[in-house]
C-alpha cells in the first residue's frame, strides 16, 4: 500500500495504540467551542485512513499577553490530544 500524503516535518501522536502521522500543521479554529480555540491537524494511520487530530489550547496559553510572537510551541499539550476521529477526506 502507498499513501500518498506528506508527512515529513509535522510530527505524530500515538493514542489508543494507535500512531497518527500529521500531514500538515496544526491550526487554531474556534469551531464547536463555544468560544474557546482548540487546534487540529489532519494525519493518516499506518492503514492510510485518514484522520483529524484536536488538541484543547493550556491554561497558560489562554491567559498569555494577545500580542504574542507567534510562537505557539506552548498552545497545547501537544503530546496528548483530546479527540482523534477519522475523516471521509
Amino acid at each position: 500500500m502507498s499513501i500518498d500524503y506528506t508527512t515529513n516535518n509535522y510530527g505524530d501522536v500515538t493514542n489508543g495504540g494507535r500512531t497518527i502521522r500529521l500531514t500538515d500543521a496544526a491550526y487554531p479554529n474556534n469551531y464547536g467551542t463555544e468560544g474557546g480555540v482548540r487546534y487540529y491537524a489532519p494525519g493518516v494511520d499506518d492503514d492510510g485512513v485518514k484522520h483529524l487530530v484536536v488538541w484543547d489550547t493550556t491554561d497558560a496559553w489562554d491567559s498569555r499577553d494577545a500580542d504574542c510572537d507567534g510562537d505557539e510551541s506552548e498552545a497545547c499539550d501537544w503530546g496528548d490530544p483530546v479527540e482523534i476521529r477519522e475523516t471521509d477526506g
